[in-house]
C-alpha cells in the first residue's frame, strides 16, 4: 500500500527524515524528569517505613502507638510501590513519546486526564492533552519514522 507522505526517491538517496515535533520532545522531557522525583519519593518512603518499622522493633513501645507506628510503616510501604509503579509509567511514556510512537501519545493523553482529576495536575494535564493532540503533532505521530 503507496503511502502518501513518502516520495519516491532515486535509488542510494536517504528519505528526508521528518523532525520531531518541539513539544513533543519537552513533554517527554518532562516524563523523564518526573521519574527522577518519583524515586527521589520512592527512596524516602522507603527511608520512612525503615524508620517507623525500627521504632516498633524498640522496647517499651507502648501498644496503642504501636499499632498507629505500624498504620504509618504501612503507608509508607504503599508509597513506596506507587511511586515505583508511577517512575516505570513515566519511563515508559517518555521513551514511546521520544521514538514518536502512536500508542505512547495515546497513553499519555490517557495519563493526562487522570492527572486532570486532581487540583494541582489541571494546568499540567490540560497543556498534554492540547499538546499532544495539535493536529500537526497528531499527524506526526502517524507518520513511519526509520
Amino acid at each position: 500500500m503507496a503511502d502518501d507522505t513518502t516520495e519516491d526517491v532515486p535509488y542510494g538517496q536517504l528519505k528526508p527524515i521528518k523532525q520531531k515535533p518541539t513539544s513533543v520532545v519537552v513533554i517527554s522531557t518532562l516524563f523523564f524528569v518526573c521519574v527522577f522525583f518519583f524515586i527521589v519519593g520512592a527512596g524516602l518512603s522507603l527511608f520512612l517505613n525503615y524508620l517507623f518499622s525500627s521504632i516498633i522493633g524498640a522496647e517499651g513501645a507502648e501498644v496503642a502507638q504501636f499499632t498507629t507506628i505500624k498504620t504509618f510503616a504501612n503507608i509508607f510501604n504503599l508509597f513506596f510501590i506507587i511511586f515505583l509503579v508511577l517512575a516505570v509509567i513515566n519511563i515508559i511514556l517518555g521513551i514511546g513519546l521520544m521514538k514518536i510512537k502512536n500508542w505512547a501519545r495515546i497513553l499519555a493523553t490517557i495519563y493526562a486526564i487522570g492527572l486532570c482529576l486532581t487540583i494541582i495536575g489541571i494546568p499540567l494535564g490540560a497543556l498534554l492533552i492540547y499538546f499532544l493532540n495539535k493536529k500537526d503533532n497528531r499527524e506526526r505521530f502517524e507518520w513511519d519514522y526509520l
